[in-house]
């Protein structure tokens, strides 16, 4: 804050904060959070009062929230899930806790945060009946194994996953189940996802439709066609 005022050395900050109570640590948050406030920082002086709060407050999830879009593109993924994570416990209604959990374990994916990924992907499982959450977080959790654990296994999450997802979150289910099908030699299975996801592609966005035109290329040149797939590879360029 420009005070002037600093630790001579790391370790001395990390005693000092490990020393105070959790109401001093509170009140700390909270004087933080007017410090930024008042110099026009209203997202990071969110953090500081959600740091403080000790209950549910909608609208500083929904603060949190706004931390996290920020975060994506200068702090990072993995701020960003910390804030969403923060975010769920303050919301107030299971519904949104859950979405807001899903999006922090999807963020910790992208961060490439395999401990934390795995940590938060099943509190939403756990936890909640929504089944977009829920999708969701299976797809985090196919993902997840597909790429560091066992391919059956992550079939199966994915195939889950389809089941209950929906938008982005069911596009990337399919893409991802049938590179799982086909590490596993089901080439019916990779045409399948395919088919699917040409079929409920209108639905999604641009980003999803040209997906959804790959992964028919890929499918199409696994099942043999080559010049098939070249002539939907060259549409999708």
């Amino acid at each position: 804050l420009d005070t002037g005022l600093a630790f001579r050395h790391p370790l001395l900050r990390s005693a000092a904060v490990n020393a105070a109570s959790s109401a001093e640590r509170r009140r700390c948050h909270l004087l933080l959070a007017e410090a930024l406030a008042g110099r026009s920082l209203p997202l990071a002086a969110a953090w500081h009062r959600a740091e403080a709060s000790v209950g549910a407050d909608p609208a500083l999830a929904e603060a949190l929230v706004r931390l996290a879009d920020d975060n994506r593109s200068k702090a990072g993924y993995a701020a960003a899930s910390a804030a969403l994570e923060r975010a769920a416990l303050l919301a107030g209604d299971t519904t949104r806790s859950a979405e807001l959990l899903a999006g922090a374990a999807e963020d910790a994916l992208l961060a490439g945060d395999v401990a934390r990924t795995r940590s938060l992907a099943p509190r939403v499982l756990d936890g909640s009946t929504d089944p977009p959450s829920r999708g969701r977080a299976l797809v985090v959790s196919g993902v997840l194994e597909l790429t560091t654990g066992s391919v059956p296994r992550a079939a199966e999450m994915l195939a889950s996953a389809v089941e209950v997802a929906d938008g982005a979150a069911l596009g990337h289910a399919l893409s991802e189940l049938a590179m799982a099908r086909f590490r596993l030699g089901d080439m019916a299975g990779v045409a399948a996802c395919a088919a699917r996801f040409v079929e409920v592609s209108t639905q999604l966005d641009a980003y999803q439709r040209l997906l959804a035109s790959f992964t028919q290329a890929f499918a199409v040149a696994v099942g043999g066609d080559a010049g098939a797939s070249s002539r939907l590879l060259a549409a999708v360029v």
